[in-house]
């Protein structure tokens, strides 16, 4: 689908030059759900197929509706029932790029703040703009064709919509394909895209050769699963019964729908597959199950095979690096708290010195604490020589509980307690 849209220079002011029209004024990319539905694999960005429509170059002082207007002139639909979402960064630590609603009062230039946009370029500034039209409309044609045919269209402007990209995993052919955009309300549940039938609608518009359907009465007989694509490597399973909001899902996120039923695997082999760099856009069309034997290749297909086994295993043993760190910092955290932690308080508590058990966290705790506090120390006094640092083997940690110095500690902070609280200040954090 190619959008043609031109820049109308009647709107030009006769005091403007061209230099300073040129300075007011912004590319827009048009990208539609139907750019949408040839996205295959992960999300990817900068595959949006927005290079092959044409710009829209508008005044940035102009506002949303303004715009709006220019779409619907080109697909004959309403402006009402149209909704037009900007790609841009989701905060600064996430790095997500999502589609972000555009209310249509705003200015074309507050979308086009170069930390927000992910393809900002100085010399050639330019917002991908997605337009959706309300369900019933053909994703091709734009012609108004409902399954229900006495449903209206929707007022898109009056609602609070919460845009989702919505994909489908095949568990049997081991492929991901899109099946374009869902608006929602933030109260509705997920499990909605299953009870209007549009996950079934969307899947039988995909060639049978690409997926394999499930089976069975509208699939009632299957459970499905429904996993946030928050990263290509990080994933989340989503409760289908609860709302986007019960989910922590927001506007522009990408869902992924698996079904699961007797022809398919019992576990989902979803997140591993992708972890491993396998439903990346490029990797598509590959058969992930392994060939059958006796199978040959030619030599440029096995030097490809080898190449691509490489690869594979290079990612698999970062990915086990990463896995082997966070393990090693959550003992570490683990191992902290239980240092941390104070000895019950009683009347009855006594002076006891106990020696620790060296399987157990603390014992390691405390030893790493110590092995790791060594450094090098001069030879002599004053020498210039410095020496390696000590290496210790330790046998024995003993733990001392004093109840005099630990009534002590809390009666003064109590005491703090009360000063600080006085004052305004903020608690002091447990240990």
């Amino acid at each position: 689908l190619t959008v043609c849209l031109n820049w109308d220079l009647s709107e030009q002011h006769p005091e403007d030059s061209p230099r300073d029209m040129s300075a007011r004024e912004i590319d827009i990319r048009m990208v539609f759900e139907a750019d949408i539905l040839k996205m295959r694999g992960l999300w990817e960005h900068q595959l949006l197929p927005s290079n092959s429509t044409k710009m829209l170059r508008i005044s940035k002082d102009q506002t949303v509706w303004h715009l709006l207007k220019k779409v619907s002139q080109h697909c004959a639909v309403p402006p009402t029932h149209i909704f037009l979402f900007v790609l841009e960064y989701r905060g600064t630590n996430t790095r997500q790029v999502r589609f972000r609603p555009m209310h249509f009062r705003s200015q074309i230039g507050q979308q086009a703040l170069f930390r927000t946009v992910p393809h900002f370029v100085s010399n050639d500034p330019y917002l991908v703009v997605l337009a959706v039209a309300a369900t019933g409309f053909d994703v091709h044609t734009f012609v108004w064709n409902p399954k229900d045919k006495n449903r209206l269209p929707d007022d898109m402007h009056r609602m609070h919509l919460m845009l989702l990209i919505v994909k489908y995993f095949c568990p049997v052919k081991c492929k991901l394909v899109s099946l374009g955009c869902y608006y929602i309300s933030a109260t509705q549940p997920l499990k909605i895209m299953l009870d209007d039938g549009w996950v079934l609608d969307r899947l039988r518009m995909i060639p049978d050769d690409v997926i394999e359907l499930p089976s069975g009465s509208a699939g009632v007989t299957y459970s499905w699963l429904c996993w946030e694509e928050f990263s290509t490597k990080d994933w989340k399973l989503s409760d289908i019964e609860y709302s986007i909001e019960g989910n922590a899902l927001q506007s522009g996120d990408v869902v992924i729908w698996e079904a699961q039923g007797p022809q398919c695997v019992k576990e989902s082999q979803l997140p591993n597959l992708a972890k491993a760099g396998l439903l990346t856009p490029h990797m598509h069309g590959i058969d992930f199950r392994p060939p059958p034997r006796g199978t040959q290749h030619s030599a440029d297909e096995n030097i490809c095979l080898h190449q691509e086994k490489k690869r594979l295993l290079s990612e698999v043993s970062d990915l086990t690096l990463q896995i082997e760190c966070q393990a090693a910092e959550y003992e570490a955290q683990r191992q902290w708290l239980l240092a941390a932690r104070m000895p019950r308080m009683t009347q009855y508590t006594e002076l006891l010195v106990d020696a620790l058990d060296k399987t157990s966290p603390k014992f390691s705790f405390f030893a790493k604490l110590l092995q790791k506090s060594c450094v090098k120390h001069r030879k002599q006094l004053r020498s210039s020589e410095w020496a390696e640092p000590p290496d210790f083997e330790v046998r024995t940690v003993q733990t001392v509980t004093n109840p005099r110095l630990l009534r002590l500690y809390n009666t003064k902070l109590e005491e703090l307690e009360g000063l600080r609280r006085l004052t305004g200040c903020s608690p002091i954090e447990a240990l």
